[in-house]
């Protein structure tokens, strides 16, 4: 009787200190995720600041290119950045691989006034910030391989003279976040499983 005594008492306290250790750790990932959304949030202002102060009379966007490939290539986690005006035409497209960033084309540049990220942004006022689930990034129609799930912020881009003239788009590469929660997450008693791009 004495042995299931303290056989019981041994499980309840390895219990307390599973609970606690839990516990502590939806706390730092919960503390990650805050600082994680913070500095995206930032990030997407920075972005919408070099445009606004940048905007071209004569549609020459080769500035604002030059500035986004260097930010994307310092923060090497936004597969692309874009401004799309208000008929849902991408006019600048900054795309970063493991080679650097990179600006798209003009002839390669696509319309995506169908996707719902492009109508649930549009319609928002100044100030305002729209955030997608995670999604799989689709090109000309596709899928895009490997498999990419992104997670999209987008703002409405208003000009000097309170015009609206379309949004500005960041596309966050949600391996990012989601490989360094699973990190955190290795000193829990569960599992979390990630797929890679075979799976």
């Amino acid at each position: 009787m004495v042995t299931i005594v303290i056989q019981s008492n041994a499980n309840k306290l390895k219990r307390v200190e599973i609970d606690v250790s839990e516990e502590s750790l939806v706390q730092s990932e919960e503390f990650f995720l805050n600082y994680k959304f913070n500095r995206l949030t930032s990030d997407l202002r920075f972005v919408y600041d070099t445009l606004s102060f940048q905007f071209p009379n004569d549609n020459d966007y080769s500035s604002i290119e030059k500035l986004w490939k260097s930010y994307s290539d310092a923060r090497t986690v936004y597969d692309q950045i874009r401004f799309l005006d208000l008929d849902g035409n991408e006019v600048i497209r900054v795309d970063y691989s493991s080679e650097g960033a990179y600006a798209i084309p003009k002839d390669q540049l696509q319309n995506k006034s169908d996707r719902y990220y492009f109508q649930q942004a549009i319609k928002l006022d100044q100030g305002q910030m729209y955030v997608s689930p995670a999604d799989l990034n689709t090109e000309n129609g596709a899928i895009e391989l490997p498999i990419n799930p992104v997670i999209r912020l987008a703002t409405p881009f208003i000009d000097q003279i309170g015009v609206k003239r379309g949004i500005v788009v960041l596309n966050y590469s949600a391996s990012d976040v989601l490989y360094q929660i699973a990190s955190l997450a290795d000193s829990s008693n569960g599992y979390m499983y990630l797929l890679n791009n075979d799976g």
